[in-house]
């Protein structure tokens, strides 16, 4: 729990951590949000991670520094949700605010987390009386064998960012495949249930779902950095040419060619793009300190299409980029490795 992502945990004290998430978890459930306890448990180091790496630890060892944090947080974590009753009414209640969990992605012994029965069946809910959903942490490895244990184990979905080729498992039909199935759906509807998604919703209402504005306009700024990206491979091509048929055109010295493409307006286009990929990154930076992970994720793949074309342009091309050289001093823009 302490290593892996310290700079993102409460503190290095599991009592501390535990009373801190409490009251954050409190907070954010009375405005109706679910936030994942993560990582449910021992995620001891980020390195490896990915190939399964396993921690060991005795059981006093795991619930006095390695689990406390959690069950802390998952006890004692309250909020208080609106919803109409059978009457038609508006009324309220006070329950658990902790109604999701993330599970690590390490193995805890031979057994990766989010296929870990004992961790998140016995302990987690039969033992601290959890209720809600468990999601696995980034990929479920190992095939579709490994997301059917994982299922069983009671991890209800994976975090599988969109990749089609992660949504599968390889048993369907047996009765404990839909038994355990069922079981996931019913966890799942009851985080969203007991959230903002639901509350104050009259019975028999009807729920309309439409695009954001904000999304809208990520969509139009996708549109826009794609043209503008064929449009500099279109220029690179064409200056490639140019330059095998008139080698003569690009023997300038280099102050010289940067002073005449500066005055040029057929370098508006690899400028520009230039530019938006600088602001793309500031952006990028400026709502990462804000948390919102949706917009800053898009704007961070604008920015990285930006500089994967200009690079691969570059060494596959063999031309001098002198402009985007220019600019790149000029800028003083950071980790963009041209």
């Amino acid at each position: 729990m302490f290593s892996g992502r310290v700079f993102e945990y409460m503190s290095e004290d599991p009592v501390l951590s535990g009373n801190i998430a409490a009251k954050m978890i409190s907070g954010a459930g009375d405005q109706g949000m679910f936030c994942y306890v993560k990582h449910f448990a021992l995620n001891e180091t980020e390195t490896g991670r990915a190939k399964l790496s396993s921690y060991w630890a005795d059981e006093q060892t795991m619930r006095e520094l390695y689990m406390k944090a959690f069950e802390i947080a998952i006890k004692d974590a309250k909020m208080t949700i609106k919803y109409y009753d059978a009457d038609g009414n508006m009324t309220s209640k006070t329950m658990r605010a902790a109604t999701a969990v993330m599970a690590a992605q390490n193995g805890v012994g031979v057994v990766a987390g989010e296929c870990n029965y004992s961790l998140l069946t016995s302990v987690l809910r039969q033992e601290w009386g959890f209720e809600g959903m468990v999601i696995s942490d980034y990929w479920v490895w190992n095939g579709d064998n490994l997301r059917d244990y994982a299922l069983r184990a009671g991890c209800d979905t994976y975090l599988c960012m969109n990749v089609p080729t992660m949504w599968t498992i390889s048993d369907y039909t047996s009765a404990t495949a839909r038994t355990a199935m069922r079981k996931a759906i019913k966890n799942l509807c009851y985080a969203v249930a007991n959230s903002n998604a639901m509350q104050g919703m009259a019975p028999g209402a009807k729920v309309e779902v439409s695009m954001s504005p904000w999304k809208k306009v990520l969509i139009g700024l996708d549109i826009l950095v794609v043209l503008l990206v064929l449009l500099n491979i279109w220029k690179v091509v064409h200056r490639y040419k140019v330059a095998a048929e008139h080698p003569e055109l690009f023997k300038e010295d280099t102050k010289k060619r940067i002073n005449k493409h500066k005055k040029s307006r057929h370098d508006f286009v690899p400028g520009f793009l230039w530019l938006a990929a600088d602001f793309l990154d500031q952006a990028h930076n400026g709502l990462n300190r804000v948390h919102l992970p949706a917009v800053f994720h898009s704007i961070d793949i604008f920015a990285a299409m930006c500089h994967d074309i200009i690079n691969g342009c570059h060494k596959f091309f063999g031309c001098d980029f002198f402009f985007l050289k220019y600019r790149r001093k000029a800028l003083l823009c950071k980790g963009i490795g041209i």
